[in-house]
């Protein structure tokens, strides 16, 4: 719904204050959990249309992974999108399952925040140490889904690089435990 409009329906005139309220910004962070179903490493997103400009901001969050994707991933009706185009830098900072964020994840991003703050001479107080992130483009990420209903039995961790051929988990019947499909990764990499 943003950018919003200032004489729309409610939603549309609350996205629009919040756009206004934020433009000017030196730098705009939308962090958030991802949703119930999906578990994620902390990264951020930006949009290749930006990511000139907001690549060596994002180095500096003290995230997993840099992904660097096209426009349409990054829908043109989210705030970031709407905040870069009036040239306030904005990353969105993903991570987490069904909603929350655990307190290492939380832990990592204020790291992150303070070194970002840091380079940006709004603080100047200690800073941690923050890690070198992975950085994908949409070319490198794969999407894993499957064709029928079952429970997904995960056969390796989150976080860690996998290789051609290797099993990723299986597919099983929620009633019988019969596995219905063995998945396997068509390449290798960086499992997220």
């Amino acid at each position: 719904c943003f950018p919003g409009n200032h004489y729309g329906q409610m939603t549309e005139r609350y996205a629009a204050a919040i756009v206004d309220s934020l433009v000017g910004s030196d730098m705009v962070l939308d962090i958030h959990p991802r949703d119930m179903f999906v578990r994620e490493f902390p990264q951020v997103r930006i949009s290749r249309e930006f990511s000139n400009k907001l690549l060596p901001f994002a180095k500096q969050m003290n995230v997993d992974m840099i992904w660097i994707n096209e426009t349409d991933v990054v829908h043109k009706a989210t705030l970031a999108h709407t905040l870069n185009t009036l040239n306030v830098p904005t990353m969105v900072v993903e991570m987490g399952l069904g909603h929350q964020i655990n307190q290492q994840y939380g832990d990592q991003i204020v790291d992150g925040i303070f070194k970002l703050m840091s380079e940006m001479g709004m603080w100047t107080g200690p800073v941690q140490q923050t890690q070198i992130p992975v950085i994908s483009s949409d070319g490198e990420v794969e999407f894993i889904r499957s064709n029928r209903k079952g429970i997904f039995l995960p056969a390796i961790e989150h976080n860690h690089f996998i290789a051609p051929g290797q099993v990723i988990g299986r597919l099983v019947d929620p009633y019988t435990g019969d596995v219905y499909e063995e998945i396997c990764s068509k390449k290798g990499g960086l499992v997220f």
